[in-house]
């Protein structure tokens, strides 16, 4: 569950290694979300208002999928609203761990980026931690679809 958008030929131009690619890609994606949420806080959820938007998983059974309310939890995590963030998704507060803790770790693995085996493992456990990071949501909507009947 890594975010990692930045298109691979950019990143082929700044290093011919892949597994250092790989790690700025993951880097400067998930400094690219701290941003956007960081500086956009207010006004992404007025925008995403004006989309229109409807949850399929909703409209075909009748209860909330296991990441709706992410975003908006997101953006009050930004704000510091960390019980309302709790509210609307509590993993939305794991998540936005998760993507702060991939940057220490990719910055690490780019300073030791000699030691393959090195950069293999942070990708490794960071692969590891986002298996989680997904069985925690399933596990968190579970229990929230249990709680309603």
């Amino acid at each position: 569950m890594e975010f990692a958008f930045f298109p691979k030929y950019i990143l082929k131009k700044i290093s011919p290694y892949f597994l250092v690619q790989n790690d700025l890609n993951i880097l400067l994606s998930n400094f690219f979300i701290i941003l956007l949420f960081l500086l956009c806080k207010d006004t992404l959820i007025v925008f995403l208002n004006h989309l229109p938007h409807f949850c399929l998983f909703d409209k075909l059974f009748s209860f909330q999928c296991p990441v709706c309310g992410m975003t908006r939890g997101l953006c009050e995590m930004a704000k510091g609203n960390y019980k309302i963030a709790y509210k609307l998704n509590v993993s939305s507060i794991l998540l936005s761990f998760y993507i702060f803790a991939q940057i220490p770790l990719r910055l690490i693995s780019l300073t030791n980026h000699n030691s393959q085996t090195f950069s293999v493992s942070i990708n490794k456990i960071s692969k590891k931690i986002g298996q989680l990071i997904i069985i925690v949501i399933v596990l968190c909507w579970v229990m929230k679809l249990i709680m309603m009947l």
